[in-house]
């Protein structure tokens, strides 16, 4: 593909070609010859180079717009860090946390514990071939609102972390009415206990 460089390096190129034929058809072309040489490898270096910057500033070019996209990612995406720094304050070791129609698979590892996911059609994404196959899934993999109604007025202190979308549907599904603990965005954590502030 023909670039400025391309073209100037061409021109140059023929320049060069017409002073060789001039200095061949005069009797003092070996005078000459070293000057040619010269100025031909000066133009080859040349184009060389500006071959070099013009890739290098590719290089740059696609490392920033990189950067760029990498950091308007990083802002855009949610973990579950914030959610379960707060849950770890209240919790303590006979809690239950509960997944509600939400993947946070980061919730385990920031809270350092398992958690029960719940899907109300029995469908777990990523997380189906352990709904299927662990020994213990019955435990962990929920599907039934009323199993989960039935823990939440058990008086055993639960966490139901789960998107804001959900949150009318558990207010009317669940008694005692579920308490906002923490908001992350577009994600709640519902208690039922009353959270003390400042805890």
């Amino acid at each position: 593909r023909a670039t400025p460089f391309t073209h100037l390096c061409a021109l140059r190129n023929e320049t060069l070609e017409r002073r060789i034929w001039v200095c061949r058809r005069c009797s003092f072309a070996p005078l000459f010859d070293f000057d040619i040489y010269d100025t031909r490898q000066r133009v080859t270096r040349r184009a060389s180079e500006c071959v070099a910057q013009l890739v290098c500033c590719a290089v740059r070019g696609g490392i920033a717009c990189g950067e760029m996209t990498a950091v308007g990612a990083r802002s855009t995406l949610h973990t579950s860090r914030t959610l379960a720094a707060v849950v770890q304050r209240y919790r303590t070791p006979d809690d239950s946390i509960i997944v509600y129609e939400k993947l946070m698979q980061g919730l385990p590892f920031y809270t350092g514990s398992r958690v029960v996911q719940f899907e109300a059609d029995g469908l777990y994404d990523e997380l189906q071939f352990g709904a299927s196959q662990a020994p213990d899934r019955a435990q962990f993999f929920w599907s039934h609102m009323l199993r989960l109604a039935e823990r939440w007025r058990s008086g055993q202190r639960t966490f139901i972390v789960t998107g804001a979308e959900c949150e009318r549907e558990l207010e009317a599904s669940l008694a005692p009415a579920p308490q906002v603990l923490v908001r992350d965005g577009d994600r709640v954590v519902l208690v039922n206990f009353p959270a003390l502030p400042g805890r």
